[in-house]
Parts: C-alpha cells; structure tokens; sequence
C-alpha cells in the first residue's frame, strides 16, 4: 500500500500499487519523485469526461511554475564546417600471376 499526503491533512491510499524509485541524495529529490509519480497514477485515473479540464489546469500550473532562468543546452551549439575537395587516386588491380 502507498500512501502519501499530497495537502496537509488530507491523506492518498493507493492499494496494490508500489513505488519503486532509484536512491536519492537527498529527501526532497525523494518527494519530488513521489508526488510526481503520484500525480501521473491520478491523471491516468481520471475519466476520460474530466481530461480536458485536468489538461488545462495543468496546462495553468505549468505556466505559473516553469522555470524563470533558461535552461542550459546538453550539447554544444552545432557547428558547421565545409568539406575540403580531395584528390581521388585509383589504387592498382590485385592481379595474381599463374605458375
């Protein structure tokens, strides 16, 4: 059984369900993970009447909490280089001689 409280007081029992989660450093990375995961089981739960508005509400948090600061790109920015012409040469044919 798992159970986590999402507001304070107000307690989710989810029976028969399991978490499982990497380790963590520390145990607001845990929570973070849990409610997360929480909140993906409640989505897939709700029915389909209810989607629509469950997606702008979404929608809503997601534009009142995303990031202020720009996220750092992985990669390096992609560079382009032109290809230098090279001269092509015919290797000899590989005879072999009869005895």
């Amino acid at each position: 059984m798992l159970e986590v409280e999402c507001t304070q007081g107000q307690v989710l029992y989810f029976h028969g369900e399991e978490l499982r989660a990497p380790d963590f450093r520390t145990p607001e990375e845990k929570l973070a993970f849990a409610l997360r995961r929480v909140c993906h089981f409640l989505v897939d739960r709700i029915d389909d009447k209810g989607l629509q508005d469950v997606c702008q509400s979404l929608a809503e948090f997601y534009v009142y909490y995303k990031p202020t600061e720009e996220s750092q790109p992985l990669l390096p920015a992609t560079r382009m280089r032109r290809a230098k012409g090279v001269v092509r040469s015919v290797s000899p044919g590989f005879v072999i001689e009869e005895e």
